[in-house]
């Protein structure tokens, strides 16, 4: 094998990466898809050996959070247990602090997978976990309590957004893997205004959830009550709405998700028949880390 380099990806690159991708895409979607990086602030790097891409890594900012990027990365099977990935992180890692990252994290579905494994090696840990729920029935939902100081309502699509925000970052501000959206990510992500519900106790709103659909899959993301009024039933009355909406839309099997640290959450998930679906283990690794 003749000396491996290490060199900024280029277009040209796109159809032998596109060979490395999971799922497969073709070259011209790599191509979109690593442009659409670069131009989002991120980076990307290819590994050369034998005059042939033999692996790639790639970067990309972490939304909400300032400093942290999302790592990416493979090695073609046949350079795979000589050393060359851990060249390409080293590599990758020594030229962090200058594009001013001070941590990376990959997201993977197991631990004994071989990028976990790798990671591991390589003083990456474990932040957090993302556990998500899934429920199949909604034909036997629970009725909505008659609760009068309590209303789930809609709003016109400009005060939802910025409500949706400032409730967002009132709820989940206090945890450490808070990543808060901007008015323009709402803006650009929400399909329509009636998607976005709010509870109100009495006139002030203190809850939020974001209803997606795809046919006939629901997904309730994110989810939050303020964490003043939690304890006291609304994040039930206001799943229990949310489901009936998507019920009512012919969703007939939902999703949604909470961190493990989020007991409570994960409760009142099972308590209306969630059941654990699949989770996301977020390996991170200071950048500075020797």
């Amino acid at each position: 094998m003749s000396t491996p380099t290490i060199r900024p990806y280029i277009p040209t690159d796109a159809a032998a990466l596109a060979a490395l991708s999971e799922p497969a895409r073709t070259p011209a979607q790599v191509r979109r898809a690593l442009a659409a990086l670069l131009d989002g602030g991120g980076h990307a790097w290819v590994l050369v050996a034998d005059d042939r891409v033999a692996g790639y890594a790639a970067l990309a900012p972490a939304p909400g959070l300032a400093g942290v990027g999302d790592l990416d990365g493979r090695i073609v099977p046949h350079y795979q247990r000589q050393g060359l990935g851990s060249r390409l992180l080293e590599r990758v890692l020594a030229a962090l602090p200058a594009l001013g990252y001070r941590q990376v994290t990959h997201a993977v579905a197991d631990l004994a997978e071989p990028a976990a494994r790798f990671l591991l090696r390589h003083d990456f840990s474990v932040a957090h976990v993302e556990r998500t729920m899934r429920l199949e029935d909604l034909g036997r939902l629970p009725p909505l309590p008659v609760w009068p100081h309590l209303a789930v309502r809609t709003l016109p699509r400009a005060t939802a957004v910025a409500l949706f925000c400032r409730l967002y970052d009132h709820s989940f501000g206090p945890w450490p893997w808070y990543q808060p959206y901007t008015l323009a990510e709402v803006a650009a992500t929400l399909a329509r205004a009636r998607d976005l519900q709010f509870l109100h106790l009495e006139d002030e709103p203190v809850g939020f959830a974001w209803l997606q659909q795809d046919g006939q899959a629901g997904i309730i993301e994110p989810f939050g009550v303020a964490p003043a009024q939690q304890g006291r039933g609304y994040g039930r009355y206001l799943l229990i709405a949310a489901l009936h909406t998507l019920a009512a839309r012919g969703v007939t099997a939902v999703q949604i998700s909470a961190w493990e640290q989020n007991q409570a959450a994960l409760r009142l998930y099972r308590s209306l028949g969630f059941r654990p679906h699949a989770a996301l283990t977020y390996l991170t690794r200071n950048v500075n880390a020797a």
